[in-house]
């Protein structure tokens, strides 16, 4: 019945709360539309992409994780959080399970810039320990100021690859800097 749904204001002023804040603020008020609408997929992707802003890494995973058996998920957005759950991964150090994220992407692009960026994050993987940690910085979208600039410049200078790989990634931080 019209009673029990969810008043569409109600919803509105949570969602404009929490894209003004941040970290458990911004959870809570995404905690808060989830149990107006509950079983609702998009405000589930909302919570957890929250949960990755905040680092709050675990709750994340264990959203996401159960988010990838929900039916309500479009195949766009599904692979968008398989491509989130490989940056967590890279980021903890689960170079397998992020290997295993990033391959699913490339065989299913949303679209082609994810394609290529799943195509670099999978070659970053393969490097060396030291390399690979700084492009992990950049390629998972939380670049520190040493991984900015001419010390990324730098570094992928001396990367051993093809120049439309170098310059991907000069571009991807350029980007990431504006």
């Amino acid at each position: 019945s019209v009673f029990e749904k969810p008043c569409a204001h109600v919803i509105a002023q949570l969602r404009e709360r929490a894209g003004r804040a941040s970290g458990a603020d911004a959870i809570s008020f995404h905690r808060q539309i989830c149990a107006h609408l509950p079983g609702d997929a998009a405000a589930e992707i909302d919570l957890a992409n929250a949960m990755k802003r905040a680092d709050d890494l675990d709750g994340f995973l264990t959203l996401s994780g159960s988010l990838l058996n929900n039916p309500r998920l479009n195949s766009t957005q599904r692979i968008r959080m398989i491509e989130k759950r490989g940056e967590v991964f890279w980021r903890r150090a689960k170079i397998e399970d992020a290997r295993r994220s990033f391959q699913e992407v490339l065989s299913n692009p949303p679209d082609l810039a994810s394609e290529r960026l799943a195509w670099v994050r999978l070659w970053a993987l393969d490097q060396a320990i030291a390399t690979r940690d700084r492009l992990r910085e950049v390629l998972t979208g939380k670049p520190r100021e040493s991984a900015t600039g001419l010390v990324f410049a730098a570094l992928a200078r001396d990367l051993p690859s093809d120049d439309a790989t170098i310059g991907y990634l000069i571009g991807l931080q350029l980007a990431q800097a504006e």
